[in-house]
């Protein structure tokens, strides 16, 4: 993977926000092509183009980053190694970047997610149990406190890294958020993901830091992780919007993050229950992306117990606009924090 910085002058955002805009998804069959939203950013034109079908080895990845003295953490990285939050399987800081990876990539719980996911997910026990390995994974993540931040993103997996830099530069330009010390926690990230965001943190004079909880190594055609042939890696996340469906209230003993779902993705509500959006500047704010950022949202509010961060779950899908290119949908974004 070649070495790229994505500048902030390399996106381009489409829409006021005020109103929605509407694109036609050229990848989409016939009949589904019409999506709309607040606002649609288009990403620099290589991005489409050295992304997908791409691999970064974790070797070839610590050298890109700048940490190839820390070539003693491959075979952790790449192998079963589980974590905690004082002992991840990767720790590095380097100028306004830090990353943490807590466990191998082919540790027993990834694994048996893996398993899980080629299950079907619309079975609840099923659905329980995958999102149980998602908590255990998660965790340790969520726990990692290092430095002061005034935006932090939770999210399930980070595939190209396009649809978060993407979100970064939207809130950036268009919103009363002032992204300049970002945490972003993931349960999977790509190499190469990683690496989108790190040049682009540098380019945009944002202190980024990666919390992960273990690494992929492969995009396809179309930027989802996958793996190829002869590797011995097997990710298969499955449909992780899916797999983040909520269960039924009698599970809330036994999964009992399912107890802080307000929304109407899976089974539990039938009406979503919104706790309102009042933005406190004195306070840092949590940024979800739905339908994997309920579950993401449920995780860290068992962990947290009381929230005391300012929350915003929106709504952000990769599209190829047969007028402007290949780029992010963005909706969901409150008003009152626009510019």
């Amino acid at each position: 993977m070649k070495k790229k910085r994505a500048s902030l002058t390399d996106y381009k955002v489409f829409g006021e926000g005020k109103k929605q805009i509407s694109i036609e998804d050229t990848s989409k069959p016939d009949g589904q092509q019409l999506r709309k939203g607040q606002f649609f950013v288009k990403f620099p034109s290589d991005l489409a183009q050295f992304l997908p079908n791409s691999s970064l080895s974790a070797d070839q990845f610590l050298q890109e980053i700048g940490a190839s003295k820390y070539n003693y953490a491959i075979n952790r990285l790449e192998g079963k190694y589980e974590g905690n939050e004082h002992n991840p399987a990767l720790y590095y800081r380097s100028n306004n970047f830090s990353l943490r990876v807590l466990h191998g990539s082919t540790n027993t719980k990834a694994i048996k997610l893996s398993e899980l996911a080629e299950k079907d997910l619309e079975d609840e026990n099923i659905r329980g149990e995958y999102q149980q390995k998602v908590y255990e994974l998660m965790k340790p993540v969520l726990s990692v406190s290092l430095f002061p931040v005034n935006l932090r993103i939770v999210e399930d997996c980070l595939a190209s890294g396009d649809t978060i830099s993407g979100l970064l530069t939207l809130l950036k330009t268009k919103t009363k958020l002032d992204p300049q010390k970002v945490r972003i926690d993931l349960l999977v990230a790509t190499t190469q993901g990683v690496r989108l965001l790190q040049e682009f943190a540098k380019s945009n004079a944002i202190e980024l830091e990666l919390n992960i909880g273990y690494l992929a190594y492969c995009l396809s055609e179309n930027n989802y992780i996958t793996y190829p042939a002869n590797s011995k890696y097997h990710f298969v996340v499955g449909d992780m919007g899916d797999a983040a469906k909520s269960l039924g209230k009698s599970y809330d003993q036994i999964y009992p993050w399912n107890s802080f779902r307000q929304d109407t993705h899976g089974g539990r509500n039938k009406t979503a229950t919104s706790p309102g959006n009042h933005f406190g500047s004195d306070k840092p704010t949590i940024v979800y992306l739905a339908n994997g950022g309920y579950l993401m949202q449920a995780i860290l509010k068992n962990r947290l117990g009381k929230q005391i961060a300012n929350e915003i779950m929106l709504s952000g899908k990769r599209v190829w606009d047969e007028k402007r290119g290949y780029g992010v949908l963005i909706d969901l974004l409150p008003i009152d924090l626009l510019v």
